[in-house]
């Protein structure tokens, strides 16, 4: 049998720790590849929650502004309809100064005296 010596050895362990590095990083990228996998599945599953979500909220904006117009054209009819009422008013009120000022100024009913002339006038 042939010694080889310390210097073959020496290459003989080199390599051995060379292949138990190559496995160790192989096993290593076997690890991190299934992680990277995982991940990449998580990942498609969010950007799926986050499509549905975007698409949730994108409908309740344009709900919202539905109602905030709907909203808006109330207060404006609600708007127009107290100032006609106010309007409707104004002209009752001057109505009523116009009333007052053709009453004759007799008695406080002219009505009544007439009809108590008439009672007395069947007694």
């Amino acid at each position: 049998m042939k010694e080889r010596g310390f210097i073959g050895s020496i290459g003989f362990y080199g390599a051995i720790a060379a292949f138990v590095v190559a496995a160790g990083l192989g096993i290593a990228l076997k690890v991190q590849s299934s992680r990277l996998a995982a991940a990449q599945e998580s990942l498609a599953a969010c950007r799926a929650t986050n499509a549905v979500l975007n698409d949730q909220i994108t409908r309740q904006n344009e709900a919202v502004k539905s109602l905030e117009k709907a909203a808006e054209d109330r207060q404006k009819r609600a708007q127009d309809a107290l100032e006609a009422a106010r309007k409707g008013q104004a002209k009752a009120q001057g109505e009523i100064a116009r009333l007052k000022a053709v009453r004759p100024t007799v008695g406080a009913c002219p009505a009544a005296d007439a009809v108590r002339q008439i009672r007395e006038g069947l007694k």
